[in-house]
């Protein structure tokens, strides 16, 4: 009798607890599904950032020939060079685009993005591929890759723009945007 009684308060506590076991279950689950996502997008893009560098690398290589060219060949050389330059940069922004929009849905560290976003903001003052600036490969993507559409996206990268550099401002506008449930799962 006393050991009947035991395996029936035992039941209606695990009856009790059925539904807060669930959640935890659940909320773990959910917990490691995000963690395996960020490693994989951390990944990509790392490997997608590379592939920009190694670009880059070839386009500077490029503007060093570029310099030691005369006349007709040196024209055809350097259209060719600034078409190359704005396509780099548009892959550029489709990376930042797909970053940022990974930083919203809670896929990226906050640290991570911010320093990739103080890079940014220092790039767009100072960065160029010959003579086409960051500035110009900026607007070409908003125009030929994005349609001059304003969303979340450019308006942040804006304002991050404006910064001119200053690590605080970045740091205080990528906190305007860091979604504020990020912390729960």
């Amino acid at each position: 009798m006393c050991f009947k009684l035991g395996i029936e308060s035992v039941k209606d506590g695990l009856i009790a607890a059925a539904p807060f076991i669930t959640l935890v279950v659940l909320w773990a689950t959910i917990r490691m599904t995000r963690a395996l996502k960020r490693t994989d997008l951390l990944v990509s893009f790392g490997q997608r950032f590379n592939e920009l560098m190694t670009m880059r690398h070839e386009l500077n290589k490029r503007v060093t020939e570029l310099m030691n060219l005369a006349g007709n060949a040196k024209g055809l050389a350097s259209v060719s060079l600034e078409a190359d330059a704005l396509n780099y940069y548009k892959r550029h922004f489709d990376l930042q685009f797909n970053e940022f929009y990974a930083f919203r849905k809670g896929l990226l560290e906050r640290e991570i993005f911010t320093l990739w976003m103080r890079s940014c903001a220092l790039q767009y003052e100072r960065d160029k591929i010959g003579d086409t600036k960051y500035e110009q490969g900026w607007k070409s993507w908003l125009d030929e890759w994005h349609l001059g559409m304003e969303d979340e996206f450019t308006k942040f990268m804006s304002k991050v723009h404006d910064c001119k550099g200053d690590a605080q401002r970045v740091r205080k506008i990528v906190k305007e945007y860091w979604p504020w449930w990020q912390w729960v799962f």
